[in-house]
This record gives structure tokens, sequence and C-alpha cells, in this order.
């Protein structure tokens, strides 16, 4: 029997957990790890965050031009909270399809379809973050372990779409 649902659950675990672990390290002249932020980290947010939102206005009001940039300052950190989540929703939707499938007992065609497109937004997420890495060309931060989980549950999904439409499951009663 084939097992497809549990590779498109494992893989999108694999994404998941990558939401919690470092997208981001930063490193010191001597190669030591001074700092890095997860996904979830970047998504939560600062924990005084209002605070600081609250003072900026106040440092604005008097200038105009203060205050367009403390408004353009908060909506950029809102955009990048939905930015990152959106780039780890299709792991999510990998393991939300691998539980669903591990209920039905079998992974058909239709799935196999589904894991391969989320499975390749996945790897598509992780080369824009690459591309973007590559960009910025700061020598202090590299890639961390979560942008790599990313890229393991895209082709896992991706492994597992196409044996379910080559070879799809037929259920533990067939």
């Amino acid at each position: 029997m084939r097992q497809w649902k549990i590779f498109v659950l494992l893989a999108g675990v694999a994404g998941v957990i990558g939401f919690f672990t470092p997208l981001v390290e930063y490193h010191s002249a001597d190669g030591k790890i001074t700092d890095d932020a997860s996904a979830f980290e970047i998504a939560r947010g600062v924990d005084n965050l209002g605070d600081i939102f609250q003072q900026a206005d106040q440092l604005a009001r008097p200038h105009d031009g203060g205050q367009r940039l403390a408004k353009a300052w908060r909506d950029s950190l809102s955009a990048s909270r939905f930015v990152v989540i959106a780039v780890f929703a299709p792991a999510g939707l990998l393991v939300l399809l691998g539980i669903v499938m591990l209920l039905r007992d079998r992974m058909g065609r239709r799935a196999g379809l589904f894991a391969l497109g989320f499975g390749g937004t996945c790897c598509a997420a992780f080369a824009l973050v690459w591309q973007a890495d590559q960009g910025a060309r700061d020598a202090g931060a590299v890639l961390g372990l979560g942008v790599y989980l990313l890229l393991g549950a895209g082709f896992g999904g991706v492994i597992a779409g196409l044996g379910a439409i080559v070879s799809p499951d037929r259920g533990a009663g067939d």
C-alpha cells in the first residue's frame, strides 16, 4: 500500500516547524550567532508595539511629514506580519491535507494535485526569500533553518503529490 498521505503530513509538519525556527540568523565578525528571528516572532510582533506606535504618534504630531512616516512604519510592520504568515501558509495546508487524507485512509489524484500545488508554492516562497537574501548582500545575516524546512516541505509536497497522481492510494479495504 502506498502511503503518500503520511509523506504529505510529514512534509507539512516540517514546514510548520520551520515557522517556529530561525528564519534569519545574525552573526558577529568572529562567526558567533548574535541574534535570530523566526517567522513566528515576526508575525507575533514586538511585545510593546502599542507603546512604540503611541510614542511615534506623539513625536510626529508637530510635523506633518513625521505623521506620514509613523503611519508608513506602522503599515509596513502590519504588512510584514501577513507576509510571513502567507509564506508558511502552504505548509499548514499540507498538514491539513495530510490529516484529512489520513482520516479518509486514502489519497487520490485530486489530493495529489493539491499537494503538488501546496508544495510548489512552498518552493516558490523559498525561492523568493533566497533571492531577497542574495540581493541584500548582508554579510552578517544568513538564512536560518526555518527557510530550509520550508523548502523541505515544498519538495515533500511535490514528491508526494506526483506520487499520488501516478499511483494513488486506494484505501485500507482495497
